[in-house]
């Protein structure tokens, strides 16, 4: 560094005027290798950091040392004031703008000042650093009493890491027992769901085989109970009009209607055991297995069938008066209730004014669509509540008028003929001891039946029945 004092001209500061400056130095040397982690010194130094004062002839090597290390120099500078390294030593230290020409002034006036004068500054110069060892010796004191409670609360702060770590295994060791049960336990449980499902399909095989048994037993006493009515249709014919030119009287039931009763009872038997089944194994169904319910089968009957070409009795003749049926007390006559006891009366018949009941219960839909679902909602009915039913519609000139029905007959009024006439016709045509029961809202045929004896219920209330 150009400026070193080894190449000023003039009067040079000797090491002993320079010695609170180098024993600066070598004391910030010795602390440095105390530090954590510590604070390599020059290695000129270390041969001397093993005394605890710096002998005097080191002051030599400390003062080469710091001319040639500026980085070392800089370190003491920062820590150097008048007290601890003289105004002399600062500027030796510190080297500012200017630092040379002072330093020679301090230089020449220490040698011109009287030895005792100078014996004196120097005596002063040594007081004032041993009082400014005395302020770094206190607040090194404080500064080690603050350093060692902050290691004190960093050993605290160590062990309290080191119970939480503990405690954090346990915790981990407990976590892992516990996956390694719930592990066991899903691999238990995945092997009871494997179970249940196989457990589950062979319900729903078995199920489904019921229910394919069923069908078939169904459309057989669907088939049986169509020649039964096909019978008792015959019979209420050759009673109400007797039998036609050529045919023969009917003196006891006809073979075809003993055959469909046996028929009957044994499709009911068998469909009454296949019920008890489903009951058994229905449970374990899912939802939307859908529910089949077979019992109101037992008691269906298909409603009565009506040749027209049958039905000429004459009106002259004299005929026992129908009696309508009675409703039992505590039932209103337009209720629910009422019809549904009217409809489960043994021999009845229920005849239908069609359109006007198909047009109350489903009127957003089309003509054709009000006939299909009224139909499929009064064969409901009619498995469940046994009842004979005739339903009658205006229109014989349609182009394809409804599919028959097995559970329903269902009549299109003729050409120039309306279906409130047919109603009235059939009601008329029926034997006397035979119980019907006619719906509709039309007043002109409520009035006109009821005076032959017939029981009326309103659409509203069948239809209210049928979507039970």
């Amino acid at each position: 560094m150009a400026g070193r004092v080894g190449t000023i001209t003039g009067v040079s500061p000797s090491d002993e005027l320079l010695r609170p400056a180098l024993e600066l130095a070598f004391a910030v040397a010795l602390a440095g290798t105390k530090l954590r982690p510590p604070i390599a010194p020059p290695p000129q130094l270390r041969p001397y950091l093993k005394f605890q004062k710096l002998p005097g002839g080191a002051l030599p090597v400390v003062r080469k040392v710091v001319d040639d290390d500026d980085e070392f120099r800089l370190r003491i500078a920062s820590v150097a004031n008048d007290e601890l390294a003289g105004e002399l030593g600062v500027l030796w230290l510190t080297r500012a703008d200017g630092w040379v020409e002072r330093m020679q002034e301090l230089v020449e006036a220490e040698l011109l000042a009287e030895p005792d004068r100078r014996a004196e500054a120097i005596a002063r110069r040594a007081d004032r650093r041993r009082e400014a060892a005395e302020h770094a010796a206190n607040r090194a004191s404080a500064e080690i009493a603050a350093l060692r409670a902050d290691a004190e609360r960093e050993r605290e702060r160590r062990h309290e890491a080191e119970r939480r770590a503990a405690k954090l295994e346990a915790e981990l060791v407990e976590q892992r027992r516990v996956v390694e049960q719930t592990s066991a336990e899903a691999k238990a449980t995945k092997a009871k769901g494997s179970s249940a499902i196989a457990a589950a399909d062979e319900i729903r095989q078995s199920n489904q085989n019921l229910r394919t048994r069923v069908a078939e037993l169904e459309a057989a006493l669907d088939t049986a109970l169509a020649a039964r009515i096909d019978a008792e249709a015959e019979r209420d014919d050759l009673l109400a009009g007797g039998p036609p030119p050529g045919q023969r009287t009917v003196s006891a039931p006809s073979p075809e209607l003993g055959r469909a009763a046996g028929a009957l009872q044994d499709a009911a038997a068998a469909i009454r055991q296949l019920a008890g089944a489903l009951d058994a194994t229905g449970a374990a169904l899912a939802p939307d297995d859908g529910d089949v319910n077979f019992r109101t089968a037992l008691h269906a009957h298909l409603p009565g069938h009506h040749r027209a070409d049958h039905l000429r009795r004459s009106k002259a003749e004299p005929l026992v008066r129908r009696s309508p049926m009675a409703i039992p007390g505590g039932l209103f006559g337009n209720s629910e209730a009422a019809a549904a006891h009217l409809v489960k009366q043994a021999g009845v018949v229920l005849l239908v004014d069609g359109y006007n009941v198909a047009k109350l219960g489903w009127p957003t839909l089309t003509l054709e669509q009000q006939r299909e679902s009224m139909l499929d909602a009064l064969e409901t009915l009619v498995r469940r509540s046994g009842v004979r039913t005739m339903v009658v519609f205006d229109g014989a000139d349609l182009p394809s008028p409804a599919a028959r029905r097995r559970l329903l007959r269902v009549r299109f009024s003729p050409a120039g003929v309306t279906a409130d006439d047919s109603i009235r016709q059939y009601v008329g045509e029926l034997p006397p001891n035979r119980p019907i029961v006619v719906a509709t809202n039309d007043q002109a045929i409520v009035r006109d039946v009821r005076s032959q004896g017939a029981n009326v219920i309103t659409s509203d209330q069948l239809v209210a029945l049928i979507r039970r």
